[in-house]
């Protein structure tokens, strides 16, 4: 049954099952639990890194096509040569911004029960999940698209303008002030459509949420996947030859498991 907590947030009544760690696991710090999941669910990682890397190659696609628009863009009107590369990858590779949806869905299924240290199926989890959250999953992946490359295009028409005042500037940095916290909105979305029944209007306003009152550890997570997205690009082939086995799922499994102890906190209570 849903209800809301004192921050307005849509919470799941589950059972304590469901949520029961044990006394050990309690105790150990949140870092500590990462590294030992990371190290035991590292092949499995890599595995689900190349099953999600086919079914997105459309999303890359989609993401070189925008990219390449947008350095022309810059190019003929600002005179700057974007490299798109890095782009692409802080679009696609940091978090879930231009992604298939049903694939994004069924990817998450698996990163959050491996946060949650629970036992998860590569194939069936990852095709059930994608089938599941079909519909919902392709609306979010639109929505997504929409509110990005809208937000992308308003960015670089104002950056653009030869002469610039005082609202222009107030202009851009409110749009640059939503692209972030949309970036922050993502790390949830996914997320609470694998874990929850709820419309979508409201994961996306517990994700907004979230991205609010989680913004320092939420600027700090999508700090050291661009980190690692940076890391692998400085060399194009070695970034590419990483792409289908190992950046998809490490900066994934970064991301869900920082959304799924936020979540857990505040979405989930056990019910007595």
């Amino acid at each position: 049954m849903n209800s809301f907590n004192q921050y307005g947030i849509t919470k799941i009544d589950i059972s304590k099952s469901e949520q029961e760690l044990s006394i050990k696991d309690m105790q150990k710090p949140r870092i500590v639990v990462f590294f030992q999941i990371l190290r035991r669910k590292f092949f499995k990682l890599a595995q689900l890194n190349l099953l999600h890397f086919i079914f997105n190659i459309p999303a890359f696609v989609l993401a070189e096509i925008i990219c390449n628009a947008l350095a022309y863009y810059y190019k003929t009107n600002m005179g700057l040569n974007v490299h798109n590369w890095p782009v692409m990858f802080m679009l696609v590779v940091c978090i879930p911004a231009i992604t298939v949806g049903p694939s994004q869905a069924g990817f998450t299924f698996v990163l959050r029960n491996f946060a949650r240290e629970e036992n998860a199926f590569i194939w069936y989890d990852y095709k059930q999940n994608a089938l599941k959250n079909f519909k919902q999953g392709i609306i979010i992946s639109g929505i997504n698209l929409l509110v990005f490359v809208g937000l992308i295009l308003s960015i670089s028409f104002y950056l653009s303008m030869p002469h610039k005042n005082a609202i222009v500037n107030i202009v851009v940095c409110l749009q640059s002030i939503a692209f972030v916290f949309y970036l922050m909105m993502n790390l949830y979305i996914y997320p609470m459509l694998v874990t929850f029944k709820l419309k979508t209007r409201y994961i996306y306003k517990n994700a907004l949420i979230f991205a609010v009152t989680k913004f320092l550890t939420n600027f700090i997570v999508l700090a050291v996947c661009f980190i690692i997205a940076f890391i692998t690009m400085l060399n194009f082939f070695i970034g590419l030859m990483l792409l289908p086995f190992f950046t998809l799922s490490i900066t994934g499994f970064i991301c869900n498991f920082h959304a799924y102890g936020t979540i857990k906190k505040y979405m989930m209570d056990p019910i007595q």
